[in-house]
């Protein structure tokens, strides 16, 4: 796909919307545009494309001396914006840097809006997950806790992220962490979250009961990322989002995990490693460890882990992923 180097050319990748949905930004983006990035200081001649998502077009780039996305959005998709002016006040060295919004020049209909972020150069966690390569002991003990601060100062500052998964755990040039992917993030004090979103996969069994839920629907997604790093299986293997769904309704009902439950870590997995992804997946949410608490508790981890030889860590991956796999064969017979 040729992409264009101007901004009205940029702006036609997308058909035009209903004129309501553009109104109904515009107040929420009004106060944020004003002191927003002018295209003019972003340098786009060189931009490739990065990828298509659910909210936009991907689109790399740079700003001033940095690399950066640039993910254009189209109207109706600017439910990230809710949220925006929070998540731009944020600055920690665990979640991807957002510098700011680009917006169209008619601040009034708002017809698209760019959000400039900063670009990690290694991808997504999830790539390094479905390599055939085991992650080394000393990666998986260094991701766990640099996704458990990234989360922590997330949460630390009113924010659920609410769609945790590896695909939106970014490593940067350092392969180091950063939270990214917060379109569907929320600033909430309690259990005030209302709305059925996320990824099956990860989702907690409290979103699909309903009608509320906390920010511990994001320890709950840690827990199935542990598992996932420890495997480097797929969660739930091959069954539909339909009966994923069932289950999670049914945990919640019964606020205790199924016979067979897939998700639960290798029973010869470090001890404390196995009771932190049994806490995390903790059928009631009053259960689960904040993540605080994860942090406090992730020296013991490192120092068990630790203690584990790195040949003795490679073959345990293979059995552990060798388990998933049979798991994953019964869960769709």
């Amino acid at each position: 796909m040729a992409i264009p180097h101007t901004r009205s050319g940029l702006f036609t990748l997308f058909e035009n919307d209903e004129d309501e949905q553009r109104h109904k930004s515009a107040i929420s983006l009004s106060s944020i545009a004003k002191n927003g990035i002018p295209w003019s200081t972003l340098d786009m001649s060189m931009a490739e494309p990065v990828a298509c998502s659910g909210t936009g077009i991907i689109l790399k780039g740079r700003y001033g001396s940095s690399s950066v996305i640039l993910k254009v959005m189209q109207p109706d998709q600017l439910r990230m914006l809710k949220c925006l002016k929070k998540l731009l006040s944020l600055n920690h060295d665990n979640l991807v840097k957002l510098y700011g919004i680009c917006p169209d020049d008619d601040l009034v209909a708002y017809k698209h809006v760019s959000v400039v972020m900063g670009y990690c150069c290694n991808g997504s966690l999830k790539k390094r997950i479905v390599h055939n390569r085991p992650i080394n002991k000393n990666a998986f003990t260094k991701w766990s806790y640099q996704i458990a601060v990234g989360m922590d100062y997330l949460h630390r500052e009113g924010i659920a992220h609410r769609n945790l998964k590896p695909q939106n755990i970014l490593l940067d040039g350092g392969k180091n962490i950063q939270v990214g992917g917060f379109s569907l993030c929320k600033e909430m004090r309690g259990a005030d979250g209302n709305t059925f979103c996320g990824t099956a996969l990860y989702m907690a069994p409290e979103v699909v009961a309903g009608p509320r839920h906390s920010k511990q629907v994001d320890v709950w997604s840690y827990g199935v990322i542990l598992r996932e790093m420890l495997t480097q299986v797929h969660p739930y293997a091959l069954r539909s989002t339909a009966s994923i769904v069932l289950e999670l309704g049914d945990i919640a009902t019964i606020k205790r995990w199924p016979e067979g439950f897939t998700l639960l870590p290798p029973k010869d997995c470090p001890t404390k490693l196995l009771q932190l992804i049994r806490d995390c997946l903790a059928p009631d949410y009053r259960a689960r460890p904040g993540f605080d608490d994860i942090l406090n508790g992730m020296r013991d981890i490192e120092d068990e882990i630790e203690k584990v030889d790195e040949d003795e860590w490679n073959t345990k991956k293979k059995s552990w992923r060798s388990i998933a796999r049979k798991e994953k064969r019964k869960s769709v017979c």
